[in-house]
């Protein structure tokens, strides 16, 4: 095996095919140990040979899909903060395949525009960032609730434990 890349606690190996014959945990994948001592997993069809691409090559992609862009060089400042793969989900209601997720061409409707994808995004942001206290109150809400239950239960077990005798069977 061939380390490609490390980056925090995920790594990218390259396998020799006699490894991806073996039956190992499946045929599709594998368990290994990175250097973290934590297991990863390794996703022998995963493995992607795309190369990264300039900020100016990405523009010249979305161009070459029919995505108008306005401001080229406000879409390059967007581009380098928010990232093309972040802002690719907001784009993909924009695509002329959708919602069908299997057989996409990655072409823009006509009249598709940089910005709607970035007004679909600020809305998802400015939505979650609403959300997020009230949903953090529901999650501490139900892990109390869920925590108070298994408390509940283990005490009851502990109960009818004692009634029976174990002998020197300690419990805490």
């Amino acid at each position: 095996m061939e380390v490609i890349c490390s980056f925090n606690n995920f790594v990218e190996v390259k396998v020799p095919a006699s490894a991806q014959a073996a039956d190992l945990h499946s045929k599709k994948e594998a368990w290994g140990v990175c250097s973290y001592r934590r297991p990863f997993l390794i996703q022998f069809n995963a493995m992607h040979t795309k190369t990264a691409t300039t900020i100016d090559e990405q523009i010249v992609i979305l161009k070459e899909r029919n995505m108008t862009i306005p401001n080229e060089t406000k879409a390059k400042e967007v581009l380098l903060d928010i990232g093309y793969y972040r802002l690719g989900f907001y784009w993909f209601p924009f695509e002329i395949g959708y919602p069908d997720k299997n057989k996409r061409e990655h072409k823009f409707k006509e009249n598709t525009t940089f910005d709607m994808a970035l007004t679909l995004y600020y809305f998802d942001n400015d939505l979650r960032n609403i959300l997020i206290p009230y949903l953090h109150r529901i999650e501490i809400n139900l892990r109390t609730k869920i925590i108070g239950r298994v408390n509940q239960q283990v005490q009851h077990y502990k109960k009818r434990l004692k009634k029976h005798s174990f002998g020197e069977l300690k419990l805490s």
